[in-house]
């Protein structure tokens, strides 16, 4: 038997574009998410043991907003400059209940606020571009969590935390336009991931406990070339990534949980994409492989190994097709290889699979789109994530419909 829950997402974006003048443009996006997912489950019967009433609740609400300001500046030739701030608040509220042999409830409210400013420039001198740019983020986090137990021996165990974090990033990038079609780049990136919310927490035998996460911050090195090639648009890159403090989320038993950060990881592949164009239809393709390893942590053992929840390849093969001039219809089939579920690589890989989805595009106007489509099409089997005693399975075939409307 399967855990079930009800879903609901709800998401809006409104742009707002200003042209100061022929060289100042100012663009303002605002944004608000919400996914809300409750459900009731029987763990005594989803396990096969209808002599146990092992009741499960839970209702989470994650909301997130903001607005990102932009302001470009034209200047020169083929220069530009953007300075942009961006603003987001995530507020996490997740209510739990288990009833077995004594009830026991958890209370999580969960808040970051996120303040980031930024700058990128780009230069152009004849055929070569080159881009600079960095990012400031302050990100502040507020996190309370409650355990009670009911019983002869009740506990009322609460934990809170009020932290910050600071994180800086740079970008350089060398653009060389050999052709009106086709162009060469290199690019060196130092970026970072600050950590959400609910990472901050670990919980270890049913208690919290806060942790002493850190943001992963990596260096990326890459090189690419686009064009045009016997009729078909081509792209691709090969890079090097090197992270330091890489999150990464241990599922443990019993629904218990540790997030870490591992002393220092690399990824290094390459991308490669197509497009062909035959009047209506649009044929696309792109290929990925990566290799990854674990080249440093505390945990000697796991040193050499592969990074888990990571495929090594993956296929896809897009086709486009104009019914009408309003009407397109888009399918979308992805090959990923199997990965390892854990940094160990012990336990055996998630399966390889193949999954086709469906869309159906009505452009009524230049402002609605109108959607709908078919996930999964052919009901592939198989698990998002495997832990030592919980599968969790992808969705089979699902429905969609929806609208898009910009103003």
């Amino acid at each position: 038997k399967l855990i079930t829950n009800d879903t609901k997402k709800d998401e809006f974006n409104a742009k707002y574009e200003y042209k100061i003048n022929e060289n100042i443009i100012l663009d303002i996006l605002g944004f608000y998410q919400e996914t809300e997912i409750a459900d009731t489950n029987d763990y005594g019967k989803i396990m096969g043991l209808s002599q146990y009433k092992i009741i499960n609740e839970m209702n989470f609400t994650d909301k997130k907003s903001g607005f990102k300001p932009k302001l470009k500046i034209n200047y020169g030739e083929g220069n530009n400059l953007i300075l942009g701030y961006d603003y987001i608040n995530n507020k996490l509220k997740r209510n739990s209940s288990m009833e077995m042999f004594s009830p026991e409830k958890y209370i999580n409210d969960l808040k970051k606020e996120t303040h980031s400013v930024f700058v990128l420039n780009k230069n152009k001198i004849d055929k070569f571009e080159f881009t600079q740019g960095i990012r400031y983020e302050y990100a502040h986090y507020k996190t309370g969590r409650q355990y009670i137990k009911y019983s002869s021996s009740p506990i009322n165990e609460k934990i809170n935390r009020d932290t910050t974090m600071e994180n800086m990033a740079y970008e350089l990038v060398g653009n060389y336009l050999y052709s009106d079609t086709g162009n060469v780049y290199v690019k060196g990136e130092k970026g970072f991931t600050s950590p959400t919310p609910s990472q901050l927490v670990n919980k270890i035998n049913g208690r919290y406990i806060n942790n002493n996460l850190k943001s992963e911050t990596y260096m990326t090195y890459e090189a690419g070339f686009k064009d045009n090639i016997f009729g078909s648009f081509v792209s691709g890159a090969i890079y090097l990534t090197e992270t330091k403090d890489e999150i990464f989320t241990e599922n443990l038993d019993k629904m218990d949980f540790k997030n870490h950060n591992i002393g220092k990881t690399r990824r290094h592949g390459l991308e490669l994409n197509a497009e062909q164009y035959f009047g209506k239809l649009t044929i696309r393709e792109g290929y990925s492989l990566v290799k990854t390893e674990i080249l440093k942590d505390r945990n000697k053992s796991i040193e050499g190994n592969e990074i888990s929840d990571v495929p090594n390849q993956k296929l896809n093969l897009g086709l486009d097709y104009e019914l009408t001039s309003k009407l397109k219809l888009i399918t979308d089939t992805v090959y990923s290889a199997g990965y390892y579920t854990n940094n160990d690589n012990k336990n055996g890989k998630v399966n390889e699979y193949i999954v086709t989805n469906i869309t159906l595009n009505y452009n009524y106007s230049e402002s609605l789109r109108v959607y709908t489509g078919i996930n999964n099409i052919f009901n592939e089997k198989y698990y998002n994530s495997i832990n030592e005693d919980e599968f969790d399975p992808a969705a089979e075939r699902s429905f969609n419909a929806g609208f898009k409307y910009s103003f």
